[in-house]
C-alpha cells in the first residue's frame, strides 16, 4: 500500500476538538455527537475513545465512561494517553489505587522513554554517542523538573 492510502486520522480527529472547543464552546453533549461520528467510521481510533470517555466524564457517567477507557487500553495498550482520565474515575472510587495505578504507568512510560533512547544511542557513532546521551539526559532531568513545578527527588 502506498503512504496516500492511509487516512490521516490525526487531521480528520482535529476536525472534532475544533467542533467542541470553538465551535461548541466545550459543550460535553456536543462533543459526544461529534465523537460518536467520528467513531462510526474509525473505530478504533484510541484518541477518539478516550475523547468519548472524558466527554462521558463530564456529564457525569463514570462508568460508561470507564468502559471507553477498558477499551482504548485493549486496543493500544502502548499508546497511553488514557492513563490520566483512568486515574480520574479510579480515584472517585479509591484514591490509592489510583494513584498506585497511576505511578505505575508512568513508570513504563519512563521505561519506554529510557528503551528509545537506548535503542537511538546505538545506532549513533561511538565517537559522539557519550555526549548525545549526556545532552539528553540532561534535558530530560529539566524538563522533569519543570514539569513537577521544581520538585525534586
Amino acid at each position: 500500500m502506498k503512504i496516500t492510502e492511509y487516512p490521516f486520522l490525526t487531521r480528520t480527529f482535529k476536525k472534532v476538538y475544533k467542533g467542541y472547543l470553538e465551535d461548541s464552546g466545550g459543550d460535553p453533549y456536543v462533543g459526544l455527537n461529534l465523537v460518536d461520528t467520528f467513531l462510526k467510521r474509525y473505530p478504533y481510533y484510541t484518541e477518539a475513545l478516550v475523547f468519548k470517555a472524558r466527554m462521558l466524564i463530564a456529564i457525569g457517567k463514570h462508568k460508561e465512561a470507564f468502559k471507553f477507557i477498558k477499551i482504548a487500553k485493549r486496543i493500544d495498550e502502548w499508546n497511553k494517553c488514557y492513563i490520566f482520565d483512568e486515574a480520574e474515575l479510579l480515584y472517585k472510587n479509591d484514591g490509592k489505587i489510583a494513584i498506585d495505578n497511576l505511578l505505575k504507568q508512568i513508570e513504563d512510560l519512563v521505561s519506554q522513554i529510557n528503551n528509545g533512547i537506548h535503542n537511538f544511542l546505538l545506532s549513533i557513532d561511538a565517537e559522539h554517542r557519550e555526549q548525545i546521551e549526556n545532552e539528553l539526559n540532561k534535558k530530560i532531568a529539566l524538563l522533569c523538573c519543570e514539569k513537577s513545578k521544581g520538585v525534586r527527588p
